[in-house]
Formats: structure tokens, sequence, C-alpha cells
């Protein structure tokens, strides 16, 4: 079985700033270590990783390799920040004293990328023509070794700033990259964006949040994908056990681990309807791995909507279970460390439900830009990525293709504005929503969309402070239509 760690790296980790990580050989071996006192200024360090979670600064004795770095170039003995290719041998950066061919010396270039198979190089900028300060720029080789003219990186850009782009080694049109704006947890946050090539340029298809724990409240940058396709790097200013006042980067590992002689429970349960509180016999029901999304184990309930799973004990376990005709319900154990290879009940059944209330956390009054997380029924909000959750709703809704005729859904909005402006607002998000699980697979066919606006407001509880009953307000009902 594997399971995912996530933990700082060794060897990058000290009380400097430790920006980035990035693998420049195919053997997962060899890398640069970005490290300074602040970022534009930042020196590379080679360095050979001496496993998914620690690096070491010893000279790469035999080996060289070709990489584009961020340099600091002078012209007329003014500073100019540039991008120039460099070889690495023998622990030394020897980076070429010519920038690239599209050099503009009134402006910082850095942080360059280069697609795997070398005809995109992608790298932040403030040159003019950039949103705000610093956007995503991308130019194509030319046959001679010099590249186009740059463009921006529509689509992935915003009014704050884009930085630390990086290609994902194992599909050639996904880059990664680090933004203060889209949906962010706080801060920057890390995010991947689909590309095409359409003629001589890149379009932006989808940008979407990497989620936790890749992401964080805290400012996380330089996402970058081993060239073993599984070790996912991150560099945050994020405490995770460090003095609340500390505040320098440093770099993160998220990677599989194979569980050899891991500790592992039986974790058993029900599943019910929660309009009937009778069994859901042949459920569908998935243990996870809560922040990687990796599957320990599936099972499928009995007439008596009795499940088994086979989990691993301190370790948090996201288990949800789905039917045809209803939706999916999840929730989050730690099975104690004591329990091992014992068999743990879970008392409290899973409630499927005909209906399914999805609280994309959308601003008053907004409707094509939700915040990062979603918010639970009491209004309050979640670790959940809304690109998680509509992830999930779809491969529910998906795997029901056969039984399920129609997909109702209904916007809701809080008693802010008038009747006539909320109707069109629950409906524009209704369509947000729609378009979403569209690009998720769905047919759009089988979704159809209304909007009550505020007429179906909820009752404010007791003691509910007004922001948190217009959040709450604030929702997208979804109901399935079986064939």
């Amino acid at each position: 079985m594997l399971y995912y760690v996530f933990e700082r790296v060794q060897g990058a980790s000290g009380v400097l700033q430790e920006f980035g990580l990035v693998s420049v050989d195919k053997n997962d071996e060899h890398c640069l270590l970005i490290r300074g006192t602040d970022l534009k200024s930042a020196r590379y360090v080679a360095s050979t990783k001496t496993g998914p979670s620690s690096v070491s600064s010893a000279p790469w004795e035999g080996h060289a390799a070709q990489a584009m770095i961020s340099s600091v170039t002078r012209q007329d003995n003014i500073p100019n920040g540039t991008i120039v290719p460099c070889t690495i041998a023998d622990g030394e950066i020897m980076a070429d004293t010519v920038p690239v061919s599209f050099d503009d010396p009134l402006a910082w270039d850095g942080h360059p990328a280069v697609s795997a198979n070398g005809a995109w190089l992608v790298f932040a900028s403030n040159r003019a023509g950039s949103f705000n300060s610093t956007d995503l720029w991308y130019a194509r080789r030319n046959a001679d070794g010099t590249y186009s003219t740059p463009r921006p990186l529509y689509g992935a850009n915003t009014y704050c700033d884009e930085i630390s782009p990086s290609f994902l080694p194992q599909k050639e049109m996904t880059l990664m990259f680090s933004s203060a704006g889209h949906s962010s947890f706080g801060g920057y946050d890390a995010f991947a964006a689909e590309l095409q090539q359409v003629a001589d340029s890149l379009v932006v298809r989808s940008v979407a949040n990497l989620g936790s724990p890749i992401n964080s409240s805290y400012d996380d940058i330089f996402p970058a994908m081993s060239t073993n396709g599984v070790d996912m790097y991150i560099a945050s200013n994020r405490p995770d056990g460090r003095d609340q006042q500390r505040r320098d980067f440093d770099v993160f590992v998220a990677f599989q681990q194979m569980s050899g002689d891991m500790p592992l429970a039986r974790l058993t349960g029900r599943v019910v309807n929660s309009q009937t509180q009778q069994p859901v016999a042949d459920a569908e029901v998935v243990a996870r791995e809560s922040a990687s999304r990796h599957i320990y184990s599936t099972a499928r309930t009995d007439t008596n909507g009795q499940y088994t799973l086979s989990v691993p004990v301190s370790t948090p376990v996201q288990v949800t279970a789905q039917s045809d005709t209803l939706f999916y319900d999840s929730y989050t154990v730690v099975v104690p460390e004591t329990a091992k290879n014992e068999t743990v009940e879970r008392t409290e059944p899973i409630a499927l439900s005909r209906s399914f209330v999805l609280r994309v956390n959308f601003p008053t009054s907004e409707w094509g830009n939700p915040y990062g997380t979603t918010l639970d029924s009491n209004g309050m909000e979640t670790d959940r990525a809304w690109q998680t959750e509509l992830d999930e709703l779809a491969e529910n809704v998906t795997s029901a293709a056969s039984t399920v005729r129609k997909i109702v859904l209904v916007g809701h909005t809080d008693d802010v504005d008038t009747d006539e402006s909320n109707l069109v607002l629950g409906s524009q998000r209704v369509n947000f929503v729609i378009d979403k699980l569209v690009e998720r697979g769905v047919p759009r066919t089988i979704l159809e969309g209304r909007s009550e606006g505020e007429i179906k407001l909820l009752e404010r509880r007791k003691g509910e402070s007004i922001e948190t009953w217009r959040k709450r307000c604030r929702r997208v009902e979804l109901m399935k239509v079986s064939s």
C-alpha cells in the first residue's frame, strides 16, 4: 500500500530563505536549490537529492546539466534582471553572459520554465503590458535557438502577482505556478494551468488550485514536480511546528511511501438513506488519504448497508460513500494506534440524500470569482477547495449517468440587493457551477439550472451573526431525478 508524507526537506529548511527546489536531470538526482535573502536576488545552489526529503550541496562529480536560470547582469552599469542559459558541472554553475534574445533591460525577467520538448519558455516578468506588477509571459523557441517576442499568458494572469512557473514533466501542456490571485487560500497559492497550443500561441484552458497540503493560508511558491512524477516540492513560510514569529521560506515535499509494515486497522460502518433511514445496498465506499486523495481501500455495501475498509492508524483518512440514485457524503477519521490489526466500528452511519447543498463561497453580489474554500452547513469556512468539491460532485454524477435522467440545480442568494437582481445573481451562480461540472465531464444535457434568488432565505439562527446567516443563504441546491 502507498501513502503520502508531507514534510520539510532537510538541507533546504535552514535559517536562511530557501525559495524552491528544481530537478535538472532525468534521474531525479541533481537539482538546484534557490536560496537568498529575497526572491529577486536569490542565488542557485547545485544540490544532490539524498532522498525525497533531503538534499546535500556536495559537488556533482562527473555529472553536467543544462538549465535556464534567473540572473542579474549589468548593461551600461545598470543591473538587469534577466534569464540566461547555464551549465552545471562539478557543483559549479557557469552562467552565460548573454541574456536570452528577448531581454528587456528596463524590466525584471525571471523564474524561467522550459517545456519538456524545449519548444516553450514561460517566465515571470514586470515588463510593459503586465496587468499589475509581475505576470507570466511566454515565448516560443525558434529553430536557430532564439525566442519569439514574448506574450502575456492570458488566463493565468490576474491583477495580483504571478510567479515561479514550472512545467509538469509528465504532461507537456500542464504548467504549475504561484499566484496571489485566483482562488487563493491566503497569500500566494500554487495552481495548475492546462495549456493548449493554438497556431503559435499558448492558450490557458483552465486554472485549478492545487489544494491542501501543498497550499496553506501562508505563502506557497515555486511548485515543482520531480522528474519521477511522484514527489511534489513547494516552498512555504508556514510555521508548521516552528516559532509562529518565524517567517522564512523552507522547502517542503509531498512524496509517496510504501506502507511496508504500516499499522492497519479494519474500519466498519453503515450507509443509510437520510430520508428513510433504510440501508443503502451496493453503495461505493472509498477510504482516501485526506491531503493527497490517494486511495487506501474501497468497498461496496451489502444488503444491510454495511462496509469494511482497511485503513492506516494514526493518519487522517477521508471516507466517502456514494450511490447512483443518491449524492455522496463523507467524514474524516483518525483510527488510534491502539487499534492496530483490530476492527473499529463507526456507530454514526453515512447518510446519503437525493438532494445536495453546494456552498461555493461566493462573495456578496459576485458569481464568477469564489473564495478558495467551501463553506459548511453552519456557514463556516472549510479546508476543502471548491474545485475539489466539484471534482467529487462530478464523479458522483457521471458514475450515475445510466440511472439519473436529470440534475436540477437551484441558485439561492442572501437578502442583499433587490429581488430582481438576486434572481439574476442566483442564475449566474448556477451557470458558473454548471460550466465547471461540464469541464469535468458531466453532460450539459442532464443539467437544468434555475434561480430562486432570495425567495427561500434560510431561517436565521438564534445568536447567529448576519454575515454568517448570509453566507449560509448563498448556496446552490441540487436534486437528482432518476429515469
